[in-house]
């Protein structure tokens, strides 16, 4: 995992900042490091030489293995208060969505052995009736219905069309 820092020209970032900062970041989210290739800290003064109540603001952005860029932002008086708290926000992202992709992590001690065989399920029997057709199992994924009348070509097509459109642009759309 690599860390970047940044900072706007209001903000004077030399190595003991970029030290504090990368600690921070590995203290917060160094258990997900296997599994982001990068983070970067964006540093910022909102209002540049004015003062203010909130003046200093920290984007942090992490970027998972093969997945979209996670962003968290915060705004603070100070800039490792800013740091602080973008990072525990950055944190409770990367955990939610790590669990929505099923990346829950194990104990070394509970890895499955590869050389344990996997107990394959067995297909869901199927009944024959006394007219001799073949009805399925309720547990059966295959829908009888749908093979025994074929649909008409052009019913209901139309819409799963739109709706494919439609995701591909918003899938395309700048995020600001």
């Amino acid at each position: 995992m690599q860390i970047a820092v940044n900072s706007d020209k209001n903000i004077s970032v030399d190595t003991r900042a970029v030290r504090f900062i990368r600690g921070e970041v590995n203290r917060a989210i160094g258990r997900f490091r296997t599994r982001l290739t990068r983070v970067e800290v964006h540093l910022s003064d909102v209002n540049s030489h004015k003062a203010g109540a909130q003046d200093k603001r920290c984007m942090v952005e992490a970027r998972p293995a093969r997945h979209r860029p996670l962003v968290a932002t915060m705004k603070a008086a100070r800039v490792d208060s800013a740091v602080k708290g973008s990072l525990a926000k950055l944190q409770r992202v990367l955990e939610s969505f790590f669990g929505r992709i099923g990346g829950s992590r194990r104990p070394a001690g509970q890895e499955p052995s590869a050389a344990a065989p996997v107990a394959k399920r067995k297909p869901a029997a199927r009944k024959t009736s006394k007219t001799g057709i073949r009805t399925a199992h309720p547990t059966d994924t295959t829908d009888v219905a749908a093979k025994a009348s074929p649909r008409k070509k052009g019913a209901g097509s139309g819409q799963s069309k739109k709706k494919a459109i439609y995701q591909a642009r918003r899938t395309a759309w700048p995020r600001p």
